[in-house]
């Protein structure tokens, strides 16, 4: 059937309203977002390669009042582990190693001979993540690097945690070790391979592996990361901060992280994906596909959200089928979404960590590129802010206390200036904020301390509130 002048008009005219419906939508979101101080970052939206919407909202250097740009690099977070497994299957194309070898033929001092670079990808390792390791398993005062990392493994892990390919557990571990791989079989340092052989190939000229704690000097255009101090109630370097200190003493760590990239380069990254610029289309398809544990369950988050090479594998419908990966790295947000039957792209890249999530940011979003009539804006929760204090007033606090009938469980307040921190079993010491006289809260997770005096004028007990529940404990020291 000939089709007429006026109706291929017709068609032209409703797809490019459409697509200016979604960009202004898109911007009024981020308008909105930006306004309600809920959104400091990039982000851009594409369609089959071209952008539909892209900005930059705030500030690079909150200090120096820099603002960011398209061309600002922020460290991805975990969005770096599609590249490490990028680099993974490049060298298993040219026959240089197997997604069957086990680690050991790498690592022979690891205790860890069953497990496979295939689990290392999936995360069915059973290998713990390093990322909570105390002061007691790694020095906190020196940043280290992945080496030095993969050399304390078997003293702080010492065997895995369940047998490899029966479960799914999410590690940053896995991808350091992948990285590592990449390393030892290329000749090269993962740093130099990912330059050559991803990064320049296919035109990711601000994308490089960089740490700002070990780099060669600062970095151009580089967005500084920030996360919210309730104790002074402003926003600080996340490295000021005790619970956000691991991001200076593994600082060092590549290939779970440790990328810094762009919005425009994320774009370019996406769209190769498309080619065999990087692996065969039969190398990539692999990325893609859900693996199997031995149960015949997929290993991922749940049976609809399998984990492929570095990818969060999704699908609503038949027609509507996402491949994405967010990350977290104090002080910055990140993700990425792939719509690959429909060649739609969602970049976010924030660097202040108490703004909107970038999950509930695609609530709106998706909602916007299919068109819906309204969109929901997203809830975010109000910067807690807290008293201010002196010394004098917290050291009733300090001390050691456990749950009565569970001694194992002990929680060890301390006080250092003007401020409290929590330290609960083996995690990491946590600020807590004063929001009354015998309350404190925590900006790392959602959970309440409340002190209690029984029979004196000392504090004697503390209760824990955290999802709902409550656990008492009693000091003894």
């Amino acid at each position: 059937m000939k089709e007429s002048p006026l109706l291929a008009l017709l068609i032209l005219a409703a797809f490019f309203t459409n697509g200016q419906n979604r960009s202004l939508q898109l911007q009024q979101l981020f308008d909105t977002l930006y306004a309600k101080h809920q959104f400091n970052g990039c982000v851009l939206v594409a369609d089959a390669g071209k952008s539909v919407f892209q900005g930059a909202f705030g500030y690079a250097d909150l200090d120096k009042k820099t603002l960011l740009d398209l061309d600002t690099r922020f460290e991805i977070a975990s969005v770096a582990k599609q590249f490490t497994a990028m680099a993974i299957m490049q060298l298993k194309e040219q026959g240089k190693l197997q997604y069957s070898d086990s680690i050991g033929k790498y690592f022979p001092s690891l205790p860890y001979h069953e497990v496979t670079i295939r689990d290392l990808l999936h995360h069915t390792s059973g290998i713990r993540d390093f990322l909570g390791w105390t002061v007691n398993q790694i020095d906190t005062g020196e940043v280290h690097t992945s080496e030095d990392l993969i050399e304390r493994l078997p003293g702080n892990i010492p065997a895995t945690s369940f047998s490899p390919g029966t479960a799914f557990s999410y590690s940053n571990t896995n991808y350091v070790l992948l990285a590592a791989i990449v390393a030892k079989v290329s000749g090269m340092s993962f740093s130099d391979y990912m330059k050559e052989n991803i990064f320049k190939k296919i035109g990711m000229t601000n994308t490089l592996v960089y740490s700002k704690y070990i780099g060669k000097g600062p970095l151009s255009n580089y967005a500084a990361g920030y996360a919210w101090d309730a104790g002074d109630n402003k926003f600080v370097a996340p490295e000021c901060m005790m619970a956000h200190r691991y991001i200076f003493y593994l600082g060092g760590v590549d290939g779970a992280y440790g990328i810094c990239s762009t919005v425009k380069d994320l774009l370019k990254w996406d769209q190769a994906l498309y080619t065999e610029q990087l692996v065969s289309s039969a190398t990539l398809e692999e990325a893609f596909t859900p693996q199997r544990l031995k149960d015949s369950s997929y290993a991922g988050f749940s049976e609809s959200m399998p984990y492929g090479f570095g990818w969060i594998l999704s699908a609503d419908t038949s027609e509507n089928t996402f491949v994405w990966h967010s990350g977290g790295f104090s002080g910055y947000t990140s993700l990425i979404t792939r719509y690959t039957k429909r060649h739609l792209t969602v970049i976010v890249l924030q660097n202040i960590e108490n703004n909107v999530s970038p999950n509930a940011l695609m609530v709106p979003v998706s909602q916007i590129l299919d068109q819906e009539q309204h969109y929901d804006l997203p809830e975010v929760p109000p910067l807690k802010r807290g008293m201010i204090v002196t010394a004098a007033q917290l050291q009733p606090f300090a001390g050691i206390y456990q749950v009565k009938n569970n001694p194992s469980v002990k929680m060890e307040i301390s006080v250092r200036g003007n401020r409290l921190y929590a330290k609960y079993m083996e995690q990491i010491t946590a600020n807590i904020y004063p929001s009354s006289a015998d309350t404190f809260f925590y900006t790392v997770i959602d959970a309440t301390i409340k002190f209690k005096k029984e029979n004196g004028a000392v504090y004697n007990q503390l209760t824990l509130f955290q999802n709902g529940h409550e656990m008492e404990m009693s000091r003894i020291q």
